[in-house]
């Protein structure tokens, strides 16, 4: 099964000395990497996905104790010894981690109210710009479907790059779906976030909180 969690409060009261501490947790090449982020926001927010997977694969027994992160396919990070498979995701004020057995894909994105015109009309397929453009909230489907397609590219590893060869996923229910002999999909929203998880095993999202995660860690 694919474990997913997510936090989506009280991020932004995590302050400098907050930081500070997280960032001790994290192994070396996670820290650098949180830490080219040019604004605190984008700091807290790498450190803290990373955190949650760190949560995560001990709250559900997944993995105890160090592992390698190596970079494969497209740069798509995963563990040198394969023994399980993971994914996180950040966006203003949230963060996810899912992780499991198998390959996954996870994105969680926040609502954007103008400016995905441009990237909709790039990437879309006929069919699903169609729904984005006759939906009473077109900023609300975007981000339904934005996080489908990020999800299955992250499952897939094909990278960013490969958005606009993703299959049409319009007729996807708001909770998800499946692709004929390929992987399911779990949606979740909530009034300004939207999450996707992709594989070909059973998927499990739940929300955690920040001080969890916090507890667990210090």
């Amino acid at each position: 099964m694919i474990r997913a969690y997510y936090i989506k409060k009280n991020i932004e009261a995590i302050d400098e000395a907050g930081l500070s501490r997280m960032l001790c947790f994290l192994p070396p090449d996670r820290r650098e990497k949180a830490m080219k982020f040019k604004f605190h926001e984008g700091q807290v927010l790498s450190a803290l996905s990373y955190l949650t997977l760190l949560y995560l694969l001990e709250k559900e027994d997944i993995h105890h104790g160090p592992f390698e992160v190596v970079l494969k396919k497209n740069e798509k990070p995963g563990v040198a010894d394969e023994s399980f498979c993971f994914n996180i995701s950040h966006t203003k004020g949230a963060v996810l981690a899912a992780a499991g057995s198998t390959p996954v894909g996870a994105d969680i994105q926040r609502i954007m109210e103008k400016d995905f015109e441009g990237v909709a009309k790039r990437v879309m397929k006929p069919e699903e710009l169609s729904l984005i453009t006759r939906s009473k909230s077109p900023e609300r489907e975007f981000a339904r479907l934005w996080t489908l397609k990020e999800s299955y590219i992250k499952f897939t590893g094909e990278g960013i790059s490969a958005l606009e060869a993703v299959p049409d996923l319009s007729a996807f229910e708001k909770n998800g779906g499946s692709l004929p002999g390929g992987p399911s999909f779990v949606t979740e929203e909530s009034e300004e976030l939207f999450i996707s998880v992709c594989s070909n095993d059973t998927i499990e999202v739940r929300e955690t909180g920040l001080d969890e995660v916090l507890r667990f860690l210090y």
